[in-house]
């Protein structure tokens, strides 16, 4: 759903940059591990392009590469910067710091329960996209009341962009119909009750 038109705070919502582990494809979770080098200058990267645009402040996750990701952007950008515990990763449970293929080779049954339903059902010992979802709509929300009428860069996480698309399907079809995408700035907007998806902006390279 789109609502540009009755919202009053708008949220860019981007992915952190490329860290150790996603470079080994294990799952972080609430665990953290290093940017990479190309994750550094990505940060960088994005720093320049966002500076093309108005912002009000930052917001990240409280998890290390989120920060740093915010810190990294904020070179260029010198906005008012903080981070919120609410908007970390999905806590993967026993599953964190595995890659799926080991996951798969050592609990193939709970593996193929989350994907067919990873809404309810989570890693052992974590939670599910639902519960995710709950949790990052709320922070959200929040800051809409906080700050009305402000353009907020939010660094956060592939899980909780996932989580937010799926849970604000069309409700008409219950379907989702947008998909984030890493290297991408998603648009949210919001009066303070309602969250309404936007449009999503490549932010690959600059010239």
């Amino acid at each position: 759903m789109h609502r540009d038109d009755a919202a009053t705070t708008r949220f860019g919502l981007l992915r952190h940059v490329e860290t150790v582990w996603n470079r080994e494809k294990r799952i972080q979770g609430q665990q953290d591990s290093p940017l990479t080098a190309n994750g550094t200058a990505m940060a960088r990267q994005y720093g320049t392009r966002l500076a093309a645009s108005p912002w009000n402040r930052i917001v990240t996750s409280d998890l290390e590469r989120a920060v740093q990701t915010g810190r990294l952007i904020n070179e260029t950008l010198k906005l008012p910067s903080t981070s919120v515990r609410s908007l970390k990763e999905m806590d993967w449970g026993e599953w964190t710091g595995f890659t799926l293929a080991q996951i798969r080779a050592a609990d193939p049954e709970r593996l193929a329960l989350l994907d067919v339903d990873f809404w309810n059902h989570g890693p052992p010992g974590g939670e599910n996209r639902g519960q995710l979802f709950v949790r990052i709509r709320e922070a959200l929300l929040s800051m809409a009341r906080c700050h009305r009428h402000e353009r907020i860069l939010v660094v956060v996480h592939g899980g909780v962009l996932k989580a937010l698309f799926q849970g604000l399907a069309d409700s008409s079809t219950g379907q989702v119909t947008q998909r984030p995408v890493s290297g991408y700035l998603h648009w949210l907007t919001s009066d303070g009750k309602t969250l309404f998806l936007g449009d999503a902006e490549w932010m690959g390279e600059t010239r």
